[in-house]
C-alpha cells in the first residue's frame, strides 16, 4: 500500500467520496490507499502503484465544485515547492462532461495528471 496526503476537495462534497474508509472513519492525510487503475483524460491507463515511493495528493475535483476550483493556485505552489521531494498530484475529476473539465485544466495550466470522469467513478465504487 501506499501513502497519499488526501486533498481538503475530498471533504467539499460528500457524493463525490464515501463518507468512512475501512477503517470505520472518516479518510485523512497519511491514510494508506490500495492500487487502483484509472484511464488519464488521453485515454491511457495508470496504476496508483506507478507512483510507489512519492507523496501522492488525491484531488477530488469537479468544475461545478467552486471550492476545488480555488484551490488550483495552492496545489500549484505546493507542487512547484515539493515536487523535487517526491511530491505527485494526481487529478480525480467527477464531471459529467471530461471536455469541460479538459478546458479547465488547459486554460489553467494545471501541469499534473487527471483520471477522466468516468474512471474516477469507477475507482469510488
Amino acid at each position: 500500500m501506499l501513502s497519499a496526503l488526501v486533498g481538503v476537495a475530498l471533504l467539499v462534497a460528500g457524493t463525490l467520496v464515501p463518507g468512512i474508509n475501512a477503517a470505520g472513519r472518516e479518510p485523512r492525510a497519511g491514510d494508506q490507499v490500495g492500487d487502483f487503475v484509472f484511464t488519464d483524460f488521453a485515454g491511457a491507463e495508470h496504476r496508483f502503484s506507478e507512483f510507489a515511493g512519492k507523496y501522492v495528493l488525491l484531488d477530488f475535483w469537479a468544475t461545478w465544485c467552486k471550492p476545488c476550483l480555488q484551490e488550483t493556485p495552492g496545489l500549484k505552489k505546493a507542487l512547484d515547492r515539493f515536487q523535487s521531494r517526491g511530491l505527485v498530484i494526481l487529478g480525480m475529476n467527477s464531471d459529467k462532461n471530461q471536455d469541460s473539465a479538459e478546458k479547465f485544466v488547459r486554460e489553467n495550466e494545471i501541469p499534473w495528471l487527471q483520471s477522466s470522469p468516468e474512471s474516477t467513478r469507477q475507482v469510488l465504487r
